[in-house]
């Protein structure tokens, strides 16, 4: 029997990364599986027939690889979490009889759910199956709706719950951080550092995002290039590829491309970030594809857009580092929070400080606001408590 283990949503964290062991995939699977769902398609079933065709031997099902493999993830039970489907499953390679296939998983995102934003949460784990020769042959997120800490009777009956404006704000550990920051808004984030005597990083106003409604919280995580005429294109290219394979999961990709004529971010590299668990990403300068970007979800924040693009032009020279946008140094590990109105970048070392107080502000504007919709003057409001 599996083992019972209690894991609540403020628990996961982002970059965990787990490893199964391996699973040979056999004729029995592959005849089995066609019983189970009706597919007896020659690829899987007719190894004469696969024996004159360019792969030459029988496939297995990817339905087949696809199950097995989230199978392998299944270990222990948490009773705090239920799956919520699958997304962006991709097929890389197919699987032949006598592969072993091993999983490897990472925590690549965390967000409220949308319906329960108190009580749930959603937990990205990102699969990927390689077979023997260490070739990725499928690729999928498992999505998970996990309850949170906060939600659970405490001992008594009690309700466990989140700090409060009268209470002393708590610094909460990093990994939910970027969660508490995507719930607030950058006016009050601005009128916090303001207050406190940090000088609030805002961007310039003609960053915006392709879609209005795609909210940004996190992280940062920056890229620096500059432009090469006449750039080798394969060079380009493989810079560009690079840059999208370290930007880590869970964080914000800020880029000062030091140019305002080409784009910096497409299609491919968007639904390359937003696979890899990257939560979005704001350029000082151009993008293209922005209806597919649109489409996709993938928040974005640009100045313009064109279709011209970096091949042969452009190369990053500095990841991970730090850049200055419109004024605003930007460094890794500081956060970012972008909305309707705006972007304001938060120092990594008081991030906790100002979200903290930003929670506790909102609570007194909540408070305002009830006294205002039930009849109290707005003057009388503001001096009673403080803010308006």
């Amino acid at each position: 029997m599996s083992e019972v283990v209690e894991q609540f949503f403020e628990q996961y964290e982002i970059g965990a990364t787990r490893t199964t062991t391996g699973r040979t995939i056999t004729e029995a699977d592959i005849v089995l599986h066609a019983g189970q769902t009706g597919d007896f398609y020659p690829h899987h079933m007719d190894r004469e027939w696969c024996s004159t065709q360019p792969f030459g031997r029988r496939i297995a099902h990817g339905t087949l690889v696809l199950s097995v493999a989230v199978g392998m993830t299944a270990g222990a039970i948490n009773p705090r979490a239920m799956s919520y489907g699958y997304d962006r499953i991709r097929f890389v390679r197919p699987v032949f009889i006598g592969d072993t296939i091993t999983v490897t998983t990472e925590i690549a995102a965390k967000s409220d759910h949308p319906k329960s934003p108190e009580r749930l949460g959603r937990v990205d784990e990102r699969l990927t199956v390689a077979n023997q020769a260490g070739e990725v042959v499928l690729a999928l997120v498992h999505l998970y709706v996990v309850e949170k800490q906060a939600d659970v009777a405490a001992p008594g009956g009690a309700r466990r719950r989140e700090v409060s404006a009268g209470d002393a704000p708590a610094v909460t550990a990093p990994a939910d951080l970027a969660e508490r920051l995507g719930r607030l808004y950058t006016g009050i984030v601005f009128d916090v550092m303001r207050a406190i005597g940090c000088a609030p990083g805002v961007l310039a106003p003609g960053i915006h995002a392709l879609d209005p409604g795609r909210r940004l919280a996190g992280p940062v995580w920056t890229v620096h290039g500059r432009m090469v005429e006449g750039a080798d294109p394969h060079e380009t290219l493989l810079g560009w590829t690079r840059m999208l394979s370290a930007a880590p999961a869970g964080s914000v990709v800020v880029c000062q491309p030091e140019n305002q004529e080409i784009a910096l971010m497409g299609e491919l590299s968007s639904e390359a970030m937003k696979f890899r668990g990257v939560r979005g990403y704001v350029v000082d300068g151009g993008c293209r594809d922005t209806e597919f970007i649109r489409t996709l979800g993938f928040p974005v924040y640009c100045r313009f857009a064109t279709p011209s693009d970096i091949v042969g032009r452009w190369l990053p020279d500095e990841l991970g580092g730090s850049v200055v946008v419109a004024g605003v140094r930007i460094a890794t590990g500081d956060y970012l929070l972008a909305d309707r109105d705006g972007i304001v970048v938060l120092p990594g070392e008081r991030a906790a400080e100002i979200v903290a107080a930003a929670e506790a502000t909102a609570q007194v504007e909540n408070r305002v606001r009830t006294a205002i919709l039930s009849g109290t003057d707005p003057e009388q409001a503001y001096l009673e408590h403080g803010k308006f």
